[in-house]
């Protein structure tokens, strides 16, 4: 469930920012790539930025009489600027906090995607000297 509901949840955001989910292919030149589970390795931003959405377990329990899960979800950004890359964050919480129905091409109902945190908590320089940022949310979701 959970690489299913992060893929459709990082289509979304293709959908809905000026960033590029392609799982697939090659990203074109300038594009602030979106990844799951884990940062690109090529730059085609030129400046080092990307967003990657990876999800992780603690969430609570799924509900077995309901088929609801709780999955949780970890987004983490860079930028070879900090202020940028408080920016991209930003970007992903306002799209991420109204998030919510069928997400295309998945089988999952987003019921609810908030933030767990206020602000975005700093990592502090990748090996490549960019800063990086990450924030998690709680997702609710059912088959649909």
């Amino acid at each position: 469930m959970s690489q299913t509901i992060v893929d459709a949840i990082a289509k979304q955001l293709d959908a809905l920012t000026a960033w590029t989910y392609s799982p697939t292919a090659d990203m074109p030149s300038g594009a602030v790539p979106i990844t799951v589970g884990g940062m690109p390795a090529k730059d085609p931003a030129g400046n080092g930025a990307a967003v990657c959405l990876t999800t992780y377990g603690s969430g609570p329990e799924p509900a077995s009489k309901n088929g609801w899960e709780y999955p949780r979800m970890q987004v983490r950004v860079r930028h070879a600027n900090a202020l940028e890359a408080m920016a991209l964050d930003r970007v992903a919480y306002d799209a991420l906090q109204e998030l919510s129905g069928d997400l295309p091409g998945s089988t999952w109902h987003l019921t609810d995607c908030y933030a767990l945190q206020s602000d975005a908590q700093p990592l502090g320089r990748d090996d490549g000297s960019r800063w990086e940022y990450v924030r998690n949310y709680q997702l609710t979701a059912e088959a649909s």
